[in-house]
């Protein structure tokens, strides 16, 4: 697993990437939003790297026909939001790379994961921005709240509905 700051030059780096280290190799880009995917895709092609878009806004015909052209090797690189992904078995991909840091431990392994399953070499690179962390620090304190607030709310419940503190 590689970790690279993003900058102006991020799209650049990930051609020589794909180029230099993965040429003709199959892969997986991952990015946050539909419209990083198209640009990003767009770069690629422009680039002479074979890649094509997934997201939730293309018509179903459309996507089940980019999964199955990414599935047959017709095209080698996927640039696409987390809707790429489920039922993905796929056993030669041999790079993952998030253009965004994903919103969770749990996301980025799910997704790194999808590399190597036929046990060869694959590897995982994640690019982020620095403000990147504290964004998900906020994330990770909206979603779960302090320890002090669950047992006030847990004292809170109890006493509402008349329960012993432990029986429930």
């Amino acid at each position: 697993i590689k970790v690279i700051e993003r900058d102006s030059k991020s799209k650049n780096k990930i051609v020589d990437l794909i180029k230099n280290l993965y040429d003709n190799k199959t892969g997986i880009i991952y990015c946050l939003s539909r419209k990083s995917c198209e640009e990003l895709s767009d770069f690629l092609n422009k680039n002479d790297i074979n890649s094509s878009y997934y997201h939730a806004s293309i018509v179903d015909n459309k996507r089940i026909k980019i999964q199955n052209d990414w599935s047959s090797g017709k095209i080698k690189v996927i640039v696409a939001t987390i809707a790429f992904g489920m039922g993905i078995d796929k056993a030669d991909v041999r790079f993952v790379l998030h253009h965004d840091i994903p919103a969770s431990i749990e996301a980025y392994f799910q997704e790194a994961g999808r590399a190597g399953r036929d046990g060869k070499a694959a590897t995982a690179q994640l690019f982020y921005e620095p403000d990147d962390i504290q964004k998900l620090k906020e994330n990770v304190a909206l979603k779960y709240p302090p320890i002090e607030t669950i047992k006030r709310i847990y004292n809170a419940l109890g006493s509402h509905l008349q329960l012993a503190i432990g029986s429930g």
